[in-house]
């Protein structure tokens, strides 16, 4: 057995089954029909003379199993299982039952003392305000048509039609297509073949695919017939008033104030790229701070609902699953070894957040638990075990709750 999987086997003789068979009886005398006697008035003799015994065994053993787990549960309290068991029926005479489950990984002790994140101050120098300023000209940039060959950065008009071995593909040609030389909108050959071009000039340029480029064009040469129609350079707009009131939305009316401006989001962008760096650095730190046997149940369930996230945050881009591997050129093999990869570090950052929240003594308070109590009670959940393990589940995730806030205030923020 793993360290995270627990076996329990019971057996039962005829005088532990009694009260089970009894239990049994009075579950069909509820529905069973007999005759002389209303249905669910005929006396508990009645119906064990008129179900038959395969039926009232096969009764009796459901009953049995349902209440040797819920003894089990009882007697030790320690055993926190995490998921369902699996019963096993081993022999019927006397009756043996295995009990199979997985428990909560046996982790070790994580002090906070073990974490270490430095803390950075940004700044802003001036070569980076003025980088930033030419960007911002680039993205409101005017372009020019004029009547000369093209070159890098330049904005052009084109049309191509791409073959190999003579042969037209899929997605290997366009008509009035814009394009910026040196953007990498294309690949990096078919875009140093327009360099040197004049508007209305055809050419054939000869381009080889990467290794890494869709599946079946992967290091395939192709040759793409150009047709420059236009070619157009940039023209960067002036920074004056009416640039800058456009550009921040009237917060700047001049521009000697618009220097200032630019370094303050500069400033507040490194800000916050500083404060992801220190949250990385936080979870990899947990990540190394202990590993364990995690449940094979725990990493299916971790699974699943990182794929249900993940086609929920897809389908704002209508795309489906299958859409999402086939863009990310993924195999399922692939795609699975990936999730289950995610789900292993999420479950390790999980519990090492537990071990940390014991070590500062964190705990849930009587009326927090209350409070989860309602909750669980609210999924209206029959299954006792499973209520059991919705609780636990809730208890333990007000405990990461809790500790993360105490690591978001002690290294972010």
């Amino acid at each position: 057995q793993p360290q995270s999987s627990k076996l329990i086997l019971v057996k039962l003789d005829a005088k532990d089954l009694e009260p089970y068979e009894s239990q049994a009886l009075q579950k069909l005398q509820k529905t069973l029909e007999i005759k002389g006697f209303r249905k669910g008035k005929a006396p508990i003799e009645a119906v064990k003379n008129n179900v038959g015994q395969e039926k009232l065994e096969s009764y009796t053993l459901d009953e049995a199993l349902q209440g040797a787990w819920k003894s089990i549960m009882q007697k030790e309290k320690d055993l926190n299982p995490i998921n369902s068991p699996k019963a096993d029926i081993k022999s019927f005479d006397p009756l043996e039952i295995s009990y199979t489950f997985d428990i909560m990984p046996k982790l070790k002790a994580i002090s906070l003392k073990k974490i270490k994140v430095k803390k950075n101050t940004p700044t802003v120098d001036a070569k980076e305000i003025k980088e930033t300023i030419t960007n911002i000209q680039k993205q409101h940039t005017d372009w020019k048509v004029v009547e000369r060959k093209a070159k890098k950065q330049d904005r052009v008009e084109i049309d191509f039609e791409g073959k190999i071995d003579g042969v037209a593909f899929e997605g290997g040609s366009g008509k009035r297509k814009p394009l910026v030389i040196g953007q990498g909108a294309f690949l990096e050959d078919f875009e140093k073949g327009i360099i040197g071009m004049s508007p209305k000039e055809q050419k054939d340029i000869k381009v080889t695919f990467p290794k890494d480029y869709q599946s079946d064009l992967q290091g395939k040469t192709a040759i793409f017939t150009i047709t420059l129609h236009t070619v157009a350079e940039q023209k960067l707009p002036n920074i004056d008033e009416a640039f800058v009131k456009k550009v921040t939305d009237n917060k700047v009316n001049n521009t000697k104030d618009f220097d200032e401006f630019v370094k303050q989001k500069v400033l507040e962008s490194k800000i916050q790229q500083e404060k992801q760096d220190r949250y990385k650095s936080l979870i990899d730190q947990i990540v190394k701070l202990g590993s364990f046997d995690i449940p094979q149940s725990l990493i299916d369930n971790e699974s699943k609902e990182i794929i249900y996230q993940l086609e929920e945050d897809i389908k704002k881009y209508s795309m489906t699953l299958e859409d999402y591997k086939k863009h990310r050129k993924m195999s399922d093999e692939a795609f699975d070894t990936d999730v289950e990869s995610q789900a292993k570090q999420r479950l390790t950052v999980r519990y090492n957040l537990l071990e940390i929240g014991e070590d500062q003594k964190i705990e849930v308070s009587e009326d927090e638990q209350k409070k989860l109590v309602e909750e669980v009670k609210q999924m209206s959940i029959k299954d006792p075990n499973k209520q059991y393990i919705a609780m636990h589940n809730a208890i333990l995730q007000k405990k990461l709750q809790k500790t993360y806030k105490l690591l978001e205030e002690t290294f972010i923020q």
